[in-house]
């Protein structure tokens, strides 16, 4: 029998599926945008929480949407601001390793912050399309 938290997470795992599976690439970015700043929240609960493991798996989920991010970049439609994007990303990745390695929660809020000014950028370059 599944537990509540179990079935929250499946449930979690059907409505992203279901929201991947009807997106064009920049929905897909949106939600990406979203997914991350959920897994810094984690993170970051989790950390004041006493969790103390680089192996946390809200770090390893936030660390994967960095990288999916930075390696979906495409340099020759998106010109300087693609450049821009990926040197923003670089700077979340370092800081993200920087929280994860010394367990400092404001740290990844400080990411998060990032994450979310990115998103709303994202929203904004997607609504001028």
């Amino acid at each position: 029998m599944l537990k509540p938290r179990d079935a929250s997470a499946r449930y979690q795992e059907v409505d992203l599926a279901s929201r991947l599976n009807s997106v064009d690439a920049h929905g897909l970015v949106t939600i990406l945008y979203e997914e991350l700043v959920q897994s810094l929240d984690v993170l970051a609960a989790r950390m004041r929480l006493g969790a103390k493991s680089p192996q946390e798996p809200s770090a390893i989920r936030a660390r994967s949407i960095l990288a999916a991010l930075l390696t979906s970049l495409d340099p020759e439609r998106g010109g300087n601001t693609t450049a821009l994007f990926a040197q923003v990303y670089r700077g979340m990745m370092t800081g993200l390793n920087q929280a994860i390695a010394t367990f400092d929660s404001e740290r990844v809020q400080e990411v998060r912050s990032a994450a979310l000014e990115m998103q709303h950028t994202w929203l904004r370059i997607k609504g001028a399309r």
